[in-house]
């Protein structure tokens, strides 16, 4: 087995030195981090989002705000060394048009240009499918790090089809209660 390199307290990063954003898009919810060297969260944002809350403008605003309200008093934006979005949806990931989220009602939306311009910092921002985002994490931090390349891969497909199975579940729910004006799922966990 590989051996982990031993820390030394004069090398150990600081993780405010270069921060990261990251922005998910949910069914019901939006949620916003400040990331620092190391993956240490140096700020998270949950807030809900009422269904009729989607124009891209709506939800521009909404992550611009996230991201103020993180870093005020926090980290410097100086500091930002990029800004990741993951999306429930299809996303055209060297441009970040998302061409649907039916979450959101979404088709043909430039996010990443929209965005962009609303936050006008001069750092790269990346807009991907959530799952696509999901695989990544659980292969640098999560089910996917350590052991040999086929078990990685397993605990990888396993994560993926939970995930998988969870979207679907909760747009068959979602679409069962599409006339059902009364009613209001929870789907924050998804």
């Amino acid at each position: 087995p590989p051996v982990a390199p031993i820390a030394s307290p004069t090398t150990a990063p600081a993780p405010e030195a270069a921060v990261a954003a990251a922005f998910s898009l949910g069914v019901d919810t939006f949620s916003a981090a400040v990331v620092g060297l190391g993956g240490q969260v140096l700020g998270l944002k949950r807030m809900d989002r009422p269904r009729t809350h989607s124009t891209v403008e709506q939800v521009v605003d909404d992550l611009a705000d996230m991201l103020d309200a993180l870093t005020a008093g926090g980290p410097d934006l100086d500091r930002l060394a990029g800004v990741g979005v993951a999306v429930a949806g299809v996303v055209r990931s060297r441009d970040g048009l998302v061409e649907t989220a039916p979450n959101l009602g979404w088709t043909g939306v430039p996010l990443g240009s929209r965005l962009a311009e609303r936050l006008d910092l001069d750092v790269p921002i990346m807009v991907a499918n959530e799952a696509d985002v999901g695989v990544l994490a659980e292969h640098r931090r999560g089910a996917a790090v350590g052991g040999s390349t086929a078990s990685r891969k397993a605990r990888v497909e396993r994560s993926r089809q939970r995930a998988q199975g969870l979207k679907s579940g909760a747009a068959a729910h979602d679409h069962d209660h599409d006339h059902d004006h009364d009613h209001d799922d929870d789907h924050s966990e998804l």
